[in-house]
């Protein structure tokens, strides 16, 4: 739930979802879910009015970013935590049937300790990424919640998935990327992801996740 218009809407989706579910879906036999992520970095992402690719802008211009509420804390996490969440969810709802636990709702978020202030996080930024920012509040916007924050309890108890990157972890690989990409422009920046992909699931198998299976090469 939430009071703010964002956090409504993240409801709002999970049950008109559910509606046309059970309305339509279930008389198929097709089973439908809902997964929602944290709030996801990681390189390849360039949209405005989103504090990293920000960052990595006004680093890249000598510019500075603007802080709109440098207080709020947010759920962070590498895009690569959600997506294994949403092909976990995926894998297990393939040949479910319409009313199994995983045809649901479901979190994927970080660990403890990644719900930081975004002033900590652009701090963090910085250290990897060239760049200035300042606090700016703009005191006739919209209403945003102050913390927001994921229970993933659901996920680690029905499907065994917990996160695997820390926020630290998340950050430095992110600002990698950016430098890939920006700093080092005759890098494979395919192959330089494929690695990223490779370290979290290697990664996710030293922690015992049973989703992260086998590697490329030992599949091979």
């Amino acid at each position: 739930g939430g009071k703010d218009p964002y956090s409504a809407s993240k409801a709002a989706a999970g049950i008109v979802t559910q509606s046309f579910a059970r309305s339509f879906f279930d008389k198929a036999g097709v089973p439908v879910a809902t997964a929602r992520g944290g709030n996801v970095i990681g390189g390849g992402d360039f949209s405005r009015d989103r504090l990293v690719s920000d960052i990595v802008r006004a680093g890249r211009s000598q510019g500075q970013t603007v802080l709109r509420h440098p207080e709020a804390t947010r759920p962070w996490q590498h895009v690569l935590e959600c997506l294994s969440g949403y092909l976990c969810l995926g894998a297990r709802l393939h040949g479910a049937s319409p009313d199994s636990p995983w045809a649901s709702s479901f979190n994927f978020g970080p660990g403890p300790g990644s719900d930081l202030p975004v002033r900590e996080v652009a701090r963090e930024l910085v250290r990897w990424w060239p760049g200035q920012w300042e606090v700016r509040s703009e005191p006739n916007a919209p209403h945003e919640a102050t913390h927001l924050n994921l229970a993933i309890d659901k996920a680690a108890s029905l499907l065994g998935w917990l996160p695997v990157w820390d926020l630290p972890t998340a950050l430095r690989l992110t600002v990698e990327w950016y430098r890939a990409r920006h700093l080092e422009p005759a890098t494979d920046l395919v192959g330089f992801s494929l690695a990223q992909i490779d370290a979290y699931e290697q990664a996710a198998r030293t922690r015992g996740q049973a989703w992260a299976g086998a590697s490329r090469n030992e599949s091979a």
